[in-house]
């Protein structure tokens, strides 16, 4: 009984700590995807000698008008 109540116990904080790393996996692969992009704006915008903007899209042939959902682009 004792050893069913202690793996419990662990399971339980096992459990926790898979959560919060697989929250900083996400986070951590969102920052690399925008880094990515301001990569390639900044090459792009060399390699053409102007300025490039970046912008949320859901379509990748226009801005979306609202800037505050990047969630939906």
């Amino acid at each position: 009984m004792i050893t069913h109540a202690v793996a419990v116990i662990l399971a339980a904080i096992a459990a926790t700590s898979f959560i919060a790393l697989t929250q900083d996996n996400r986070l951590a692969t969102q920052v690399n995807e925008l880094r990515s992009s301001l990569g390639l704006a900044r090459s792009e915008a060399i390699k053409r000698n102007q300025r490039v903007t970046l912008c949320q899209s859901s379509t990748q042939a226009s801005c979306t008008r609202n800037s505050d959902k990047w969630h939906q682009g």
